[in-house]
């Protein structure tokens, strides 16, 4: 988990990283299984972050405001993604329904959108809108 951004450095942003799967065959039985439970226990992950830290975030309150960007590593393209959750204070609140699709999510590849930019890989994907919740 890294935060980036502040004042004068622009927008913060926190971003988590999930090994979903990876090169063993193995792991690729599981990663539908381990992208949905990662999915779907993210906001608790999240509110256990902001409770262990409640005297940095009561100090300083416009990190609640940090857009949060979950990147799913996995060898497979369907879940080799990041994924916009929103604002922190949002992020911990979510529920998710089957699939556990938010935001806007960037999948390995050739870039074919200018829409908009990965934080970390940018023009080295491309990306979808899986919900009408967007991350810009």
């Amino acid at each position: 988990m890294t935060c980036t951004g502040g004042p004068g450095g622009g927008e913060m942003t926190l971003h988590l990283h999930c090994h979903v799967s990876g090169p063993n065959p193995l792991q690729e039985l599981a990663a539908g299984f381990r992208y949905y439970v990662f999915s779907k226990e993210l906001p608790l992950v999240l509110k256990a972050v902001v409770h262990g830290d409640a005297a940095l975030f009561a100090a300083r309150p416009e990190l609640m405001d940090a857009r949060v960007w979950v990147h799913f590593h996995s060898s497979s393209r369907k879940y080799n993604r990041i994924e916009c959750w929103g604002a922190l204070r949002e992020a911990t609140k979510v529920v998710l329904l089957l699939p556990p699709l938010l935001g806007v999510c960037w999948t390995g590849g050739s870039s074919t959108s200018s829409r908009a930019r990965s934080p970390r890989d940018e023009g080295h994907g491309t990306y979808s809108t899986p919900s009408s919740r967007f991350c810009y």
